[in-house]
């Protein structure tokens, strides 16, 4: 043969080719390595022009030699003794190394970075990329479950995928791997573990809004389920997300929590609100409907100065409103003792309230002074404002002085006679107690007797103490007895040491131009 021979290295292993021999229908193929001999037992006889040699060495350089042959039978046709006749002459020898093969590909990275997210019913499962990887592998379980069965398995291509149909409320186990056609799998990922969350809850509805001062009260209707609201507000071109534009709020027994006020608003502001439900373990609700407010500014109350009352007279006061005003306005109001004592002087009052209607700005507290018999200096008390709902007390504003004059020193003594003949139980006519005042205006010349001792002895029992006690004599003697106070009335005469009458008929008995001597009177 010619030196048409081909070798061409394969895995483990050489291809012989050749060109065809005329006459020839069998080829014999011998190899050999090194300085071994060509053995017939490992040459192969083949019809065809290519032979394959497998089982080589990798690396090893084999010589391989091609004979071209006749198959001849050498017995008869009912016999056949066939027989293979190689030509004299070989090819020349060719040499060949079977190729080494392929070393394995490496395992893709360990996927890290494994996150969950839980979702209603679904848990997203995020992680970071692995190099080479052309997929990933998501893999999930719950409770004793294995890994195995493909419905807890999904492809994913990207670094994310979101489990669907999952068990609210059950804890499942997830674990990622790294894939790549042709290579084997990356080892799995760490385990990590998430709980689907139940279907959200409702969206909150019926949202409405009440101005206060500097304030917005948020109202809604309650929610199927819910453990609680978030209230967002914002203003102008504001987004909702700072905490410091919501609040939480909390459902508790007897109590829907559907309801709350927002403090420390801008006054004169209109802000934007919306009202979400919430619950532990549960996606929250879709945000309500937007509605809106407008803050109110901030008003003063005041009450007017001071003013002055005869005792026995309801004092006034006046209270104002700096403006007027949407809302109601309360005033909380109590009188504190000065000179003038609480039940002697005035009635009391600790927790007075003044209301002042939607719109209105002016208002009246009243208080009612007690007379006495005494004849004694102007008393004073205050009235103070101690709070007020839907607005501010004005600083310095916030109480006013009453002074109670003695009705004795206003209206004369006659008006002190008056008051011992009432004490008695008897009724004096307004205009004989004028005509007494009339008579009675000069100064006395002796210290006059008070108030307070005629009235004290007309209201005694029987007796008023005739000396000494500021009851007036009877200038016959009888100063020094005592008598009861029903005869003392009956007989209607009273030594007033009051001093001369400037004008009159004294009674008899009474000396002309007795001066300042005490003069009696009958009335």
């Amino acid at each position: 043969m010619g030196d048409e021979v081909t070798v061409t290295p394969l895995v483990g292993g050489l291809a012989v080719s050749w060109e065809a021999v005329t006459g020839a229908n069998r080829y014999v193929v011998q190899w050999k390595s090194g300085s071994e001999v060509y053995d017939p037992a490992r040459g192969a006889t083949v019809p065809d022009t290519r032979h394959v040699i497998g089982g080589l060495t990798p690396g090893i350089e084999y010589m391989v030699r091609v004979f071209a042959a006749t198959r001849v039978n050498l017995g008869t046709e009912e016999n056949p003794a066939w027989v293979t006749v190689c030509s004299s002459a070989s090819s020349d020898p060719r040499t060949g190394r079977p190729a080494a093969p392929p070393a394995p590909p490496s395992l893709l990275d360990r996927v890290t970075g494994v996150g969950v997210e839980p979702g209603v019913e679904s848990l997203r499962v995020s992680w970071r990329a692995v190099d080479e990887a052309g997929g990933y592998r998501v893999q999930w379980r719950s409770g004793s479950e294995d890994y195995g069965p493909a419905s807890r398995q999904a492809a994913a291509s990207g670094t994310s995928y979101t489990i669907p149909g999952l068990t609210p409320g059950v804890l499942y186990t997830l674990r990622v791997i790294a894939t790549r056609a042709g290579r084997p799998a990356g080892p799995p990922s760490d385990e990590a573990s998430g709980t689907p969350l139940p279907a959200p809850l409702g969206r909150v509805t019926g949202v409405g809004v009440e101005p206060g001062v500097e304030s917005l009260r948020v109202s809604w209707h309650a929610v199927d389920e819910a453990g609680g609201y978030r209230v967002q507000w914002r203003s102008g071109s504001e987004d909702y997300g700072p905490a410091g534009r919501e609040a939480a709020t909390t459902v508790t027994t007897g109590d829907l929590g559907t309801s709350y006020t927002i403090t420390g608003l801008a006054p004169g502001t209109s802000y934007t609100l919306r009202v979400i439900a919430t619950r532990a373990g549960r996606a929250d609700g879709p945000p309500s409907d937007e509605a809106t407010g407008t803050t109110l500014r901030r008003i003063f109350v005041s009450i007017a100065g001071g003013t002055s009352v005869v005792e026995g007279a309801a004092a006034t006061l006046s209270v104002r409103l700096s403006e007027s005003f949407p809302l109601a306005v309360t005033v909380t109001w109590t009188t504190v003792d000065g000179t003038a004592k609480a039940g002697a002087d005035y009635r009391a009052e600790t927790a007075g309230r003044l209301t002042f209607p939607p719109g209105d700005r002016t208002g009246t507290l009243r208080v009612r002074t007690l007379e006495d018999p005494r004849t004694e200096p102007a008393e004073t008390f205050r009235v103070r404002l101690t709070e007020a709902a839907n607005a501010a007390l004005a600083a310095g504003a916030d109480s006013a002085a009453v002074t109670i004059t003695d009705d004795d020193a206003e209206a004369g003594r006659g008006l002190a006679l008056g008051k011992v003949l009432a004490a008695a139980g008897r009724w004096i006519a307004a205009d004989a107690v004028d005509v007494v005042g009339e008579r009675f205006t000069a100064p006395a010349a002796a210290a006059p007797a008070s108030a307070g001792a005629l009235a004290s002895a007309a209201a005694a029992p029987r007796t008023v103490a005739g000396d000494g006690s500021g009851i007036p004599r009877d200038g016959r003697g009888e100063g020094a007895g005592r008598r009861s106070a029903e005869e003392l009335l009956a007989r209607s005469w009273f030594d007033l040491p009051l001093g001369k009458p400037a004008s009159g008929r004294p009674a008899a008995g009474d000396a002309a131009g007795a001066g300042d001597a005490p003069a009696r009177w009958r009335l």
